[in-house]
This record gives structure tokens, C-alpha cells and sequence, in this order.
């Protein structure tokens, strides 16, 4: 009886243990899993006027608020394990889920201009947590100076990943229209700052 309650206790043991045993990778990204908000936008190119307020700026969160489809329920982030993509490629790894504002231009009578904002839902995979800038990226274009489209998103970039927040680092063309409404098109980078709610 002693014997088959010590194999009981001794499996009950085992199956304990490994379902609460981390990997290091596991362990690692716990400290960042979890929900984060939009607290700043940040464009380095020149200031920017999106509102047609007559004032351009590089925070462009002030200037979002008033164009339409502003909606801050989207203004939220989510840090958790990724899937799974396949066995062959079972590198563990977190997800960094955001829905990024971006400006939606539309042309009209020989000009661009900002007709609203559109939300652009990206997942990107973050596979190496000790490196704290240039974590996660996605190459999507490769840019080329002769041919620049407003709009155009080259990558992007998870930096400064911190238990506190992140950042979102975007190459992408926008539009910036000078003094004398000259209008040309801006190839720089548009940070997103998310800190944890």
C-alpha cells in the first residue's frame, strides 16, 4: 500500500510540476504580456498638419483628434504568446497585437489631402527578448526614392521594449504641405508609444 501511494505522490509530483515549469522564453515573456494604451504618436520628418487647422505638428495624436475616424477603443494593445506556426518552425515567441492609426489620403482637384484615418491591424512577432531595441520587425517594402507613394509603409519595427511599454517604429511616406501649400511627400519614421494600462 506504501508503494502505490508513493507511485501516486511521485506522479502526481511529475504531472504537477510540468504543467506549472516555464521555459525561460516563457518566463522571460510573462513580465510583458498584457494590455498597453497608446499614450503618444511621433513623426521626425517635418511637422505635419493633418487637421487642416492651419498648424502643423509632430505629435500627431493632437492632431488625429479631429479627423475622422478618430476612435480611441482602438488605441489599445495586447502582448501574449504567439501561435504556433507550424512544427517544423516551433521558435517560441510573443505577439505584439496593435491596430495603428495612419492617415487615409484621397486626391482631389490636382491636391492630396487627409480624408480620415484608418486602423491597421499588425501582429508582429517578437522571437528575442534580451536585445531591448530592434526586437521584432517586418520588412514589407524596400524603399526606393524614385518611387515614393503616399502612404507607402516600408517596416516596422518593435523598440525599447520595457516592462513599462514599447514602441512601434514605422518607416512610411506621409504628405507635408510647406507655408506656400506646397505639397510634397515625406519619407521618415512615425513612432507609436504604447505604455502598459
Amino acid at each position: 500500500m506504501k508503494r502505490i501511494l508513493s507511485i501516486m505522490a511521485a506522479i502526481v509530483c511529475l504531472w504537477g510540476c510540468g504543467k506549472d515549469s516555464l521555459t525561460d522564453f516563457e518566463s522571460e515573456a510573462d513580465r510583458y504580456i498584457g494590455t498597453y494604451e497608446l499614450a503618444d504618436m511621433h513623426w521626425e520628418g517635418s511637422a505635419l498638419d493633418l487637421n487642416n487647422d492651419g498648424r502643423g505638428s509632430w505629435a500627431l495624436l493632437q492632431e488625429y483628434i479631429h479627423i475622422i475616424g478618430y476612435y480611441e477603443p482602438n488605441h489599445y494593445a495586447t502582448i501574449e504568446m504567439a501561435k504556433t506556426i507550424s512544427p517544423e518552425y516551433n521558435v517560441p515567441a510573443i505577439a505584439v497585437n496593435a491596430r495603428l492609426p495612419f492617415p487615409e489620403y484621397v486626391y482631389e482637384d490636382g491636391r492630396y489631402h487627409a480624408e480620415g484615418l484608418q486602423y491597421i491591424p499588425m501582429t508582429i512577432r517578437v522571437e528575442n527578448l534580451n536585445d531591448k531595441y530592434d526586437i521584432g520587425r517586418i520588412q514589407i517594402n524596400i524603399y526606393d526614392e524614385s518611387d515614393v507613394e503616399l502612404g507607402d509603409i516600408y517596416e516596422l519595427c518593435i523598440e525599447e521594449m520595457t516592462e513599462k511599454g514599447f514602441n512601434v517604429r514605422v518607416r512610411c511616406t506621409l504628405l507635408h504641405e510647406d507655408a506656400n501649400e506646397v505639397q510634397t511627400f515625406d519619407t521618415d519614421y512615425l513612432n507609436f508609444t504604447y505604455t502598459r494600462k
